[in-house]
């Protein structure tokens, strides 16, 4: 069974791009997703999460070309569990990370 994300947001930083050990690039950045409601005193709040974002080879290309902080995108995907260990605190973090294997990504033009 396949699961299936999809986030619309905007982007909380410029993509960090890198390179794996066989020369294909690795494109990871944040995106924040909002939702506006009104509280039990009917005042209007937001709450804006954020979410880990990978992608890999020619996506993470056309990522490092046109998308940047503030860059509006819509991106489908599935989600997966990556542990992190910090070995400072002695404990162990788990990381909810969307990490794209199907090239869907939506985006905002840039401006001419």
């Amino acid at each position: 069974m396949y699961q299936k994300v999809t986030l619309v947001g905007n982007l909380g930083k410029d993509p960090e791009i890198r390179n794996t050990q066989n020369g294909k690039k690795v494109a990871s950045f944040s995106v924040a997703t909002s939702e506006k409601f009104k509280d039990k005193n009917g005042e209007r709040q937001t709450m804006t999460e954020w979410h880990n974002v990978v992608f890999f080879g020619t996506t993470a290309e056309v990522i490092e070309k046109y998308l940047h902080k503030g860059s509006k995108v819509m991106i489908n995907g599935k989600l997966c569990w990556i542990v992190q260990a910090i070995i400072k605190a002695i404990r162990i973090i788990t990381v909810l990370e969307l990490v794209i294997h199907h090239k869907t990504l939506g985006a905002t033009p840039p401006k001419i």
